[in-house]
């Protein structure tokens, strides 16, 4: 018969429970401006969608090539 016992082991670090929130306020200060950078892009996003009337065959077929090509080359690279 196999008997595990287990102890009440509490660990409580020094000080007050907001102690180590204020010590990590830079983490939480990136995680809210990544946040608030990726819903600018997409409210952007949204906007400018919203005002397509209608889609040009050759508006997106110009810049779906620059896009494939300027990935391909690097193309517009600055600092060579």
């Amino acid at each position: 018969m196999l008997d595990i016992a287990l102890q009440d082991i509490a660990v409580h670090p020094p000080g007050t429970p907001l102690q180590p929130v204020l010590r990590a306020w830079p983490a939480y200060l990136e995680y809210v401006v990544s946040f608030l950078t990726i819903g600018a892009a997409w409210l952007a996003h949204t906007a400018l969608t919203d005002r397509l009337a209608r889609s040009d065959p050759i508006f997106w077929r110009s810049e779906g090539s620059r896009a494939v090509f300027g990935r391909l080359f690097h193309l517009g690279e600055s600092g060579r």
